[in-house]
């Protein structure tokens, strides 16, 4: 399934790799957001990020509050950095 977990089942890891994916993914929204109009900038994101977020949320996501926040900031970031890019109409 592709989660990681450690002896305390806390998901620490398996959630570092997520927030990692997701700045990973920073840089590729910015790049992409030169070329795609804002739909596909949408359509993009949810497809990548909103994947990367639900893959096993059921399993993680009674993790303690410090480490979902971790993840929160890192998805906000991405949304409003280089989805959103000041332009109207997204949500």
């Amino acid at each position: 399934m592709g989660t990681l977990n450690d002896e305390h089942l806390d998901w620490k890891d398996h959630l570092e790799k997520i927030r990692s994916n997701l700045k990973s993914l920073s840089y590729f929204f910015k790049n992409l957001r030169k070329y795609c109009d804002i739909e596909t900038l949408k359509t993009v994101y949810y497809s990548y990020v909103h994947g990367k977020i639900s893959q096993s949320v059921l399993i993680w996501g009674n993790t303690n509050k410090q480490n979902i926040t971790k993840i929160v900031k890192a998805q906000k970031k991405n949304l409003q950095n280089n989805v959103l890019c000041s332009k109207p109409g997204f949500l």
